[in-house]
């Protein structure tokens, strides 16, 4: 028995899938070099990719907790592009001679003084242009028990970028199979000089060209932040982070505090800090960067003495990334290991000095490992029944509301609450037929007013009347139900406090609760271009409708979802607004199979609203509005990009 265990085991071990590396062409430099990708997979299949120009790690393939893979750095899909664009960005590479600023660009070494470039302001940035990122290395690779790696080498000349001594670079590059990306990095010179090392990769977990990474949750054992000035230089202190948007003790999101009016962040564009760990020197875990919504998480550990953390706040959305999206502000985030700004001017800070016969040597790792994502919830509206029009020629309200209803049913939707305009019952009574086939479903009703009328354009007592007329529909649809709920048209809750707090005066004396919007991609724009595709039999332009709206609606709830870790630092219930228009009944199933895939589960309005952050809806006695964009403007946090596609639905069809 002992001998066919001992052969089980050893037959399993040698099937056992092993890390792998490939090397292949990549490019071309402008001065004719060769330049090599190689592609490391370890056992477990996460995938790195690094090209020996800069020594740039250009992908880090991970999967989330249900096996769904992403490349979580940014950077550029060819050779051409990294040479071009990348000296503002430094994706992915080594930086060096010197990672981080100089104050003046002027330092001494054995009281021999040296001026660098100033590219920063009056100072130098990573030792100004032209550094070793810029260079094509040497590279071999390797692989053997428990993974795979590159190891890279240049020489940096004597005087390079006004750098004394000639210093040879190595970084190592090793991908493990317990999903450890370790990066060791060793400097030798033949004469006195500086040196401070780091890799520049911009993490985005969701992956790279999702949009925002303010909602990734951020922990940093640290108690320290290394003050500096307005232009990134230390001030040689060290500030307690206890209470400041720099306590990252306790994980929280990164744009849950990026506005806060504090001196170190007034003018920086967001995070561009550093956190003081300590003296360095041996392997420590520094913290964990987390995507709440895919689960995906990345540890740091390290043996230099600080991390900057940097939110990518200048970047601005001119140059195209490896996924064809633009790259704009706060799209990564990077995690910078390395010794301390300016220190060859600031003794206070762990030496940069590099002196023959004493190599500078440091590691740093990142484990990338995935947990359960973050569950969300929905609560599905939908507008202005019985009919959002114009609808195509061939569909009636009965048809279009049937088909919904029907989609609804198939999904086993029976909560979803649709708000009435009660004055199309008695514009065309045969819509009447929709709201009781709705209610017959088990369907619930709210109050959209009578007419949809705007707000803006009503007297306090023209807009009681409004609300007042479709009470008698109500309740003779639900006479047993809560119908009062009010979704004002147009989502316009008054454009000035009297209005507002009338409007909410009105809505407290007769029992209503304000039905919210945090989440929608504008659907009702895709009705009337619909309807002008379908009379003209434009089968292409369906489909490029079909397209456009599918993928507004997968943006849309990764935005909302996105900005609610960003503002609230957590996952609030979303309320969903989408309307009764015939392209919606079409791709209502496809609708809610997005939004299960996101790992939506779908509630009622009542329950979705019993969260606190809607306290000023369900009490229209409190002052509003509130809602996730206007909190995120009040407490100074940038909102994500959202794409926007009226321009290109006005012109589909016309």
């Amino acid at each position: 028995m002992r001998a066919v265990l001992a052969f089980l085991l050893l037959a399993s071990a040698a099937g056992a899938p092993a890390a792998t590396v490939g090397r292949a062409f990549y490019g071309t430099t402008l001065d004719g070099q060769r330049v090599d990708q190689v592609t490391l997979r370890n056992a477990r299949g996460m995938t790195v990719r690094i090209i020996d120009y800069g020594a740039i790690v250009t992908d880090v393939v991970v999967p989330d907790s249900r096996g769904t893979k992403a490349n979580v750095v940014l950077g550029f899909g060819n050779l051409a592009d990294y040479q071009k664009h990348n000296p503002d960005y430094q994706f992915g590479a080594v930086i060096g001679r010197f990672a981080g600023r100089i104050a003046g660009g002027r330092f001494s070494i054995d009281g021999r003084p040296v001026q660098l470039a100033r590219n920063d302001g009056p100072n130098s940035l990573h030792g100004g242009p032209g550094g070793i990122e810029t260079r094509v290395w040497a590279m071999r690779t390797f692989a053997g028990k428990g993974g795979a790696g590159a190891e890279l080498t240049v020489r940096s000349p004597a005087g390079d970028q006004a750098f004394p001594g000639a210093v040879d670079v190595r970084v190592r590059y090793t991908l493990t199979d317990d999903d450890q990306l370790r990066i060791d990095y060793r400097a030798a010179s033949d004469a006195p000089t500086v040196v401070n090392l780091t890799n520049h990769s911009y993490f985005n977990l969701a992956g790279a060209g999702s949009g925002s990474v303010l909602g990734h949750r951020l922990q940093l054992g640290s108690p320290q932040l290394i003050e500096t000035d307005e232009h990134g230089i230390p001030s040689g202190r060290l500030l307690a982070v206890a209470g400041t948007p720099f306590d990252f003790r306790a994980a929280h999101s990164l744009g849950s505090r990026i506005g806060v009016a504090h001196p170190q962040l007034v003018g920086r564009h967001g995070y561009n800090h550093g956190w003081w760990l300590g003296a360095g020197g041996t392997l420590r875990r520094a913290g964990t960067l987390t995507d709440p919504i895919s689960g995906r998480a990345v540890d740091v550990s390290t043996s230099e003495p600080s991390i900057t953390i940097y939110t990518a706040g200048y970047m601005a959305g001119k140059d195209i990334g490896a996924q064809g999206t633009p790259y704009r502000a706060f799209d990564g985030v990077a995690l910078e290991t390395q010794h301390v700004s300016d220190s060859p001017n600031q003794p206070r800070w762990p030496s940069t000095a590099l002196r023959p016969g004493k190599p500078f040597e440091t590691t740093t790792v990142y484990r990338f490992h995935a947990g359960p994502p973050a569950p969300a919830r929905l609560a599905m509206t939908i507008d202005d029944l019985p009919l959002h029009g114009p609808i195509p020629a061939n569909e009636t309200p009965l048809s279009v509301g049937r088909r919904t209803i029907a989609a609804l049913r198939t999904a086993g939707l029976t909560s979803v609450m649709g708000m009435i305009n009660g004055h199309w019952t008695a514009d065309q009574p045969v819509t009447l037929q929709v709201l009781k086939e709705w209610r017959a479903a088990g369907l619930p009703l709210g109050n959209h007013t009578w007419s949809h009328l705007n707000l803006n354009q009503l007297s306090p007592e023209q807009f009681a009347a409004e609300v007042a007329r479709n009470e008698p529909l109500l309740a003779r649809l639900e006479p047993a139900g809560d119908w009062h709920w009010l979704r004002y048209p147009f989502l316009s809750e008054g454009d000035d406090p009297a209005k507002r707090a009338s409007a909410r005066a009105v809505l407290k004396a007769h029992g209503y609760k304000i039905a919210a919007v945090t989440t929608g991609f504008d659907d009702w724009a895709y009705t009337a271009p619909y309807a002008r595709c379908v009379a003209k039999n434009d089968q292409a332009g369906i489909a490029e409708l079909t397209r456009l709206y599918l993928q507004s609606a997968e943006e849309s709830i990764r935005f909302a979802r996105t900005l609610s870790w960003a503002v609230e630092d957590r996952e609030i219930p979303f309320v969903l607004l989408q309307h009764s228009g015939a392209l919606d009944s079409y791709l209502l199933p496809r609708l809610v199979a997005i939004y299960r895939r996101n790992g939506v589960r779908f509630v009622s309005l009542p329950e979705a609203e019993r969260d606190p952050f809607y306290a000023r809806d369900v009490d229209p006695g409190l002052p509003g509005p509130a809602n996730l964009e206007s909190r995120a403007a009040a407490r100074g946090i940038p909102l994500p990009y959202r794409a926007s596609v009226m321009d290109r639905l006005a012109a589909i069809c016309a």
